[in-house]
């Protein structure tokens, strides 16, 4: 039989762009900030599913240091465990109906996910002689890409850690962003793009896919290393701040083709 899919923490984590912070809106909803993927609504009793939260705006000041913690609204239905601040997984554990809420307060309404859960289908005994029809070397592929990327996951999952809690940058807190630049982000993510940069793809499909990848991730590098020189002085160098947005953002658009690539290339070769 095939293995499930993984969903790689590594493809979510995407460089957002340092901006100049303003304040928790009341009244809003939560999904005008954040929105989840990763899962599927309607789960057999066993199966699993990941929740993936993926900040979009990060002009709201403090968004990058909130813990996003989902609640079950029936634990005897659906069973949740927190992993990270920006990722859960799901277990279904019966039958019925249940909504996954993230909720962080600050004025904002909750973001919410409904879910229902039915039985867990009966497969018959396999002829353990017979060819495994399912067999399907695409994804095969894909699960050994993703494991060749998860063995270097824990660079970028520090670079990010660290870029999360730091960006907003004044004049004041320059000095704080520096040094999280030079400790870890810059150390870090320079050894991920470095290994991601020596990893080859099972099939050319793939390989395509993964050169796009890299070249996102090294025009996040560029962006970084921008960066920390517009910090460098004693007053922060806002043309160069800049000019390190642009080269993230452009990277960001690379590194969200190559995830989309990916899921096109498992829902395809899933068919």
């Amino acid at each position: 039989m095939n293995r499930i899919i993984r969903r790689s923490f590594i493809l979510t984590l995407i460089m957002a762009l340092f901006a100049v912070p303003s304040a928790f809106a009341a009244g809003k909803d939560l999904s005008s900030v954040i929105n989840v993927t990763g899962y599927s609504t309607e789960l057999s009793i066993g199966e699993q599913t990941d929740l993936f939260v993926n900040i979009t705006d990060y002009n709201v000041e403090g968004i990058g240091g909130v813990e996003f913690t989902p609640v079950s609204s029936d634990t005897s239905v659906l069973q949740v465990k927190y992993v990270g601040s920006t990722y859960s997984e799901l277990t279904a554990v019966g039958e019925g109906a249940a909504t996954i809420t993230y909720n962080i307060g600050e004025g904002y309404n909750p973001y919410t996910i409904n879910f229902t859960v039915g039985k867990a289908s009966q497969n018959s005994t396999p002829n353990e002689d017979a060819p495994d029809s399912s067999y399907n070397q695409a994804i095969e592929d894909l699960n050994i890409y993703i494991e060749q990327l998860e063995k270097i996951e824990k660079y970028e999952s520090l670079a990010f850690d660290s870029y999360n809690k730091n960006t907003f940058v004044t004049n004041n807190t320059r000095k704080k962003v520096l040094s999280a630049f030079d400790q870890t982000i810059l150390p870090n993510y320079s050894k991920f793009v470095y290994h991601l940069k020596t990893l080859t793809a099972p099939n050319a499909e793939l390989q395509k896919i993964h050169n796009t990848y890299v070249k996102g991730a090294k025009l996040q590098l560029e962006g970084m290393t921008l960066m920390r020189k517009s910090l460098y002085k004693s007053k922060v160098d806002f043309k160069t701040f800049d000019a390190a947005n642009i080269k993230i953002k452009s990277g960001l658009k690379s590194l969200t083709a190559a995830m989309q690539a990916l899921e096109d290339y498992a829902e395809l070769h899933l068919e």
